[in-house]
């Protein structure tokens, strides 16, 4: 058996792609470029906005409101109404807590679930979309490679 040179195996496999393959193609561009908007516009967003929702949320009237709620929480809590309320613990509001010390770990949520979902719509999308088609071949027509 004649062996080719490797030259001529690169440069055949390194040519323009057939339209074919382009129209394949399509549908995963598509998906990867909705999923780097879907991924990054958010967080880029949460980002530039998380310090000034910290300073408002450290103003002294925000931390009354805190207050009064808990105190609310306090006076309902008791056995003769007709749900029990518990009063949270934390001194400081949860939407203050959350920016402050879950921040980078709800990013990371946010990246790590939403990737596997947007994999998971992808492969429906592609096997949809029907650009990867299976050919129907009849039984017993196919032959044995070695």
């Amino acid at each position: 058996m004649k062996s080719t040179p490797r030259k001529k195996l690169l440069k055949k496999s390194f040519t323009a792609s057939s339209p074919r393959s382009i129209v394949r193609s399509a549908p995963v561009a598509v998906l990867l470029s909705t999923w780097m908007l879907t991924m990054i516009v958010p967080v880029l967003l949460l980002l530039s906005v998380r310090d000034r929702w910290l300073e408002s949320l450290a103003r002294p009237e925000v931390q009354e409101n805190w207050e009064s709620f808990r105190e609310d929480m306090r006076k309902q809590s008791g056995l003769d109404g007709p749900v029990q309320r518990k009063v949270r613990k934390s001194d400081e509001p949860p939407a203050r807590v959350w920016l402050r010390d879950y921040f980078w770990l709800a990013i990371t949520a946010w990246l790590v679930l939403g990737t596997t979902l947007f994999a998971c719509f992808g492969v429906l999308f592609v096997g949809v979309s029907g650009t990867y088609r299976w050919q129907h071949v009849e039984p017993g027509t196919l032959k044995k490679t070695t």
